[in-house]
C-alpha cells in the first residue's frame, strides 16, 4: 500500500515545526506515521543551509569541527523517523509525506557516514 500527501512550508525558519504538524496530521488522516519526507533540491539545500547556523547544528551527529556544509539524511521526532529524498518535480517549499510498505530500505547510497536526521520539535529554528 502506498499513501502520500503534500504539504508546503511556510517559512523557511518554521521547517521543522511546519514537518512536525504535517506529521501528525498525515497519522490522523491516514492512521499511519510515514516513513520518508520528498522535497525538491532546492528545498532540501535551503533546510540543509539553515540546519548549518541553527541550534540543531549541535544535535546532528557525524559533523566535525569545521565542516560547513551539513548534508541531512531525515527528520526524527518522539514518534518516528522520516528519511529524505529528493524529488524535483515537487515546488519550492512544497513537500511530500509517504507511507509505502513496499519500499526496500535496503537501497541506501553506502557514500559514508550520515549525520543523524534534524530532530523535528515544536521550537523556532532561528532567529530572523
Amino acid at each position: 500500500m502506498y499513501l502520500s500527501t503534500k504539504y508546503e512550508l511556510k517559512q523557511w525558519t518554521s521547517f521543522s515545526d511546519d514537518i512536525y504538524e504535517a506529521f501528525l496530521q498525515f497519522f490522523h488522516n491516514m492512521s499511519h506515521l510515514p516513513k520518508y519526507i520528498t522535497l525538491n533540491t532546492h528545498t532540501y539545500e535551503q533546510i540543509c543551509f539553515i540546519c548549518s547556523f541553527s541550534p540543531f547544528r549541535d544535535d546532528l551527529e557525524g559533523i566535525e569541527e569545521g565542516d560547513v556544509e551539513i548534508n541531512i539524511s531525515g527528520f526524527a521526532n518522539e514518534l518516528g523517523t522520516l528519511i529524505c529524498d529528493i524529488d524535483d518535480e515537487l515546488k519550492d517549499r512544497e513537500f511530500e509525506l509517504i507511507w509505502d510498505d513496499s519500499y526496500d530500505d535496503d537501497d541506501d547510497d553506502d557514500s559514508g557516514t550520515e549525520p543523524e536526521p534534524v530532530p523535528m520539535e515544536e521550537k523556532e529554528v532561528c532567529e530572523v
